[in-house]
Order: C-alpha cells, then structure tokens, then sequence
C-alpha cells in the first residue's frame, strides 16, 4: 500500500450523510476498529442524540481515494470562537480513529489531520485516548510541533489477557482464599433461592425481544438511582434501543443476563471485537445485591469468553475494585486538549487548564 494519504474534512449533515456508506465500508474492513466509531453507533447517536450538533468530519484517504482513516467531531462554543469534541462521546469507552490498516504514516496522517483542524477551531478536546495512540503517535507529534497542550492520564484501562490459562487459575491469581471463599457462598445461596441460568442474546431478534427486560434491569440498578446509569444522559435511551437490534444485525454484540426462576436479576452489554471482548456496561437488580449477582455474571461471561476463543477480557476503562483485582493488565487512559496558536487559543488553554485543576482537586478531595 501507498503512504501517500490525503487529508480532507467534510462538515455538517450534508456532509456525514454523504460519507455515511463509505463508513460502512470501513468499519467492516478496518484493522484497527474502535466500535465507538463504527458506523451502527455513529448513525443511532447521530439519529437520537445528536441531532443539535454539527458534525465536522475528518478523513485519511489512499491516493485512489478509498477512505483509510476516519475520526469524527462535533463543534462546541470556545472562547472567542468555536471548539472540537468527538462524536458521540455520550457512553463511549475510548475515542482514538479508526483506520483501515495497521501503518504507522497513516496513523501520524490523522494525527496530521488534527493540526489541520486547529487551523479553525480554537481547541479540539480529546478524552479517552488509549496509550498505543495517545503516547506513541499523538504526543511526540504535537510536542515537535510545539502546539500548545494539555496532556494527562484520565481513566483507568483493566483487561484480562488469558494466554491459555482457566478460570480457576485465573482467580486464584486474582483473588484471596477468602474471596474465593465468599463468591462460592454466595453462589450457593442464589441457587437456593431457585432455578440460576445464564443466557446470551446475539441475534437481532434475540436482543430486541430482551431489550424491555434489559431496561428494566438497568432503571433498577443503583447507577441509575444515582445518576450514572446507562440512560442518564438525554436521548441516550432511545439511542440503545436504536442501536442494539441493528449492532447485533451486523454481528460483535452479545447481552449476557443472569436469570433467577426465569427473571433477570444481571444484565452485561459488551461488544466483540475481533478477539477481544469488550464490557460496555453491566446492571443488577439491588434486591440481590448482598449475593452479588453482578460479580457470577462476570465469572459466567468470563468462563463464556474462554470457551469461544476469546484472546482479552477488557474491562475497558474505569477503575472499579473487581477490575484491578482480576484485570492481569493495566494501563492509563488519557485526556488530551490541543489548543490553536493564537492568543484566544492560549485564552482557551488557560481557562480549560484552571477549570480541570479545579475538578481534579474537588476529585482528590473527595476521595480522602
């Protein structure tokens, strides 16, 4: 393949619905996919959330004009003109491009893309970046450059890397005794409490005639009592309820429920992609909580990955107790804002940097 990539940038509705079936194309082909970018997300947050904003659009083609990279953005307001953010940022795990193939002049190509960009915008806003991107291609770029930058780890990335290895194994590792000990009783428990199965849902058919209990699971979750749940933001329902059904469509989505007498009482969304198996979410009806539903659906949604030949478990990011103790890797997640050489650019650097301090300090300090 050639290394000779052209840049180029669409903007507005017009622009997405025309670059909508190349998109198709890509995200069935691409090597490296971020399902939070692949076609079936974009068009259901496109369709239910994001119907207020602009989509400005940044492509990598080859010389022949075959669409080899993509990463989409929406505008914000800045100071003293107008901003970047990704597209569909709402519920999304990570948010680096996604590219056709595994070369490094096409990765620093949409790296490339992004300076473009700040010709315009004021700032571009890139949360959720994972390492191999954010610390091999993004940073050294920008730094020779001498772009104006804030950079820092943000979340947290967990995932199990099973090399071969069982369950068992892999918990003896990862847990205590006592532990071990706690999630066989409280195991027992619940089946004493009646008739425990669990079940996957992959086909279109099979998730939209769950989708109803799916919901239910999760409006009685504690997440959503406290604001956090999948549906919290606006629009986001009916974003899943566009979505699921089509994903499961075009293969890579699995719902994974525990069900207690023929009743859910667990409920995990996760997305396949390639050999990882990727958890996007997971709810429990609190009624249970003491026998921990959640952490057996886990161990049934880890036995399941083992047995289909899946490589990694990646908790993807959030840094909850139970990743750190069974997650065999880590590593950071990070938060990068690229600002424009200018003096409002700077302006929006200094305004944006106080404003993270700040969060971070109330974040500190509420954790001690």
């Amino acid at each position: 393949m050639s290394g000779d990539y052209v840049i180029q940038v669409a903007k507005g509705k017009a622009g997405w619905s025309a670059l909508a079936p190349e998109l198709k194309v890509l995200s069935a082909s691409a090597e490296v996919l971020n399902p939070f970018f692949s076609s079936e997300w974009l068009e259901s947050w496109s369709n239910q959330v994001g119907l207020a904003y602009n989509p400005v659009l940044m492509t990598v083609r080859e010389s022949s004009g075959t669409l080899a990279g993509f990463w989409p953005f929406v505008e914000t307001p800045a100071i003293l003109g107008r901003g970047l953010w990704p597209m569909g940022y709402h519920g999304s795990d990570y948010l680096d491009p996604v590219a056709l193939v595994e070369d490094p002049v096409l990765r620093v190509s949409l790296v490339e893309g992004l300076r473009t960009l700040l010709k315009e915008y004021k700032f571009i806003w890139l949360p959720l970046l994972r390492k191999s991107f954010a610390q091999d291609f993004l940073r050294p770029f920008f730094a020779r450059c001498r772009q104006p930058m804030l950079f820092a780890p943000g979340a947290t990335r967990h995932y199990v890397e099973f090399g071969g290895c069982s369950l068992d194994a892999l918990l003896e590792d990862a847990l205590g005794s006592k532990s071990r000990k706690t999630l066989r009783y409280t195991r027992r428990k619940l089946e004493e409490k009646g008739r425990l199965d669990f079940r996957t849902y992959q086909s279109e058919t099979e998730v939209s005639e769950f989708l109803p209990e799916f919901e239910r699971v999760e409006d009685a979750s504690w997440k959503a009592s406290e604001g956090q749940g999948l549906f919290h933001h606006l629009g986001m329902r009916e974003f899943y309820a566009e979505l699921l059904p089509k994903w499961a469509k075009q293969g890579g989505l699995q719902i994974n429920a525990l069900f207690l007498d023929g009743k859910a009482i667990a409920c995990e969304l996760a997305f396949q992609n390639g050999k990882d198996y990727c958890l996007h979410n997971t709810s429990y009806v609190p009624e249970f909580s003491e026998f921990s539903p959640g952490r057996h659906l886990l161990l049934d949604s880890l036995q399941k990955s083992l047995d289909t030949g899946m490589s990694r478990f990646d908790f993807m990011q959030g840094n909850q107790e139970y990743k750190q103790k069974i997650g065999t890797h880590s590593e950071p997640v990070y938060t990068v804002s690229l600002f424009q050489k200018s003096g409002s650019g700077k302006l929006n650097k200094w305004i944006i940097g106080g404003i993270q301090k700040r969060r971070a300090a109330a974040k500190a300090s509420s954790q001690e």
